[in-house]
């Protein structure tokens, strides 16, 4: 029987395709595989994926109707997306990390489908108003990581972020690490809990814009740094 794959993930040539800001699903985060009697789940992403509450990363999974399925433990994939390309009927879902579909070759079992792709945005999760289940594997996940905007800049970034008083910190103790150190490491939570969010989308768009800038003028900095020593070493020696 001719098998057909349809692949879920950012990259513009997805079957079901995802927005951009989805920032945590990967551009090939799974493929949906048919052997003819069964439907299975490949996942192929970064952040691995959710089903009925078990993490799969990089294993195969025989799904049915019904289950459960979030991307990178966040954004839903629901059956009347998937049922656009397969009919499948309701068992339980057994993980069998042993079958490995090939996510290499595309065949298609139904021509009409070649071109077909499923657009959909970004699925907004009100970090405020979650479910138990969703708000531990959200917001947990999220303010537990380390926050490099706030490692980096600390003092602007309390500004932004609903803490006025990291500048106050920066005038005493700007001249250690020890600031940056305790803003990273905590700077997640104080966010999440000191500023209002739209959702938790929103919080990681722009912490991860944060990380940007703090990366991007560190490095300028160095580079600064490196440029005027060398203009110094330069001067000195021409005397």
């Amino acid at each position: 029987m001719i098998q057909r794959e349809v692949t879920v993930g950012r990259a513009p040539d997805s079957d079901i395709l995802y927005d951009p800001n989805c920032v945590h699903i990967s551009n090939a985060h799974a493929v949906i595989y048919s052997n003819g009697s069964q439907l299975i789940f490949k996942d192929t992403s970064t952040n691995g994926t959710l089903i009925n509450n078990v993490r799969v990363h990089h294993q195969s999974v025989i799904i049915n109707y019904g289950d459960s399925i979030l991307l990178a433990g966040k954004y839903p994939l629901t059956w009347d997306r998937v049922g656009v390309f397969f009919p499948v009927e309701k068992q339980p879902t057994q993980i069998n990390s042993g079958y490995t579909p090939n996510v290499k070759s595309k065949t298609v079992v139904n021509p009409s489908y070649e071109q077909q792709a499923v657009y959909y945005g970004p699925i907004p999760v009100n970090g405020k108003k979650l479910s138990a289940s969703d708000s531990s594997a959200n917001i947990e996940a999220e303010t537990a990581r380390f926050n490099w905007g706030a490692f980096f800049l600390y003092p602007f970034w309390g500004f932004a972020n609903g803490m006025w008083w990291a500048f106050l910190i920066s005038w005493f103790f700007g001249w250690t690490i020890i600031p940056n150190i305790l803003f990273g490491i905590m700077g997640s939570k104080w966010a999440w809990k000191n500023k209002h969010w739209r959702d938790i989308n929103h919080f990681v768009i722009v912490q991860d814009s944060w990380k940007r800038w703090g990366i991007g003028l560190f490095i300028a900095g160095v580079f600064i740094s490196i440029f005027t020593i060398l203009i110094v070493m330069a001067l000195a020696s021409s005397f």
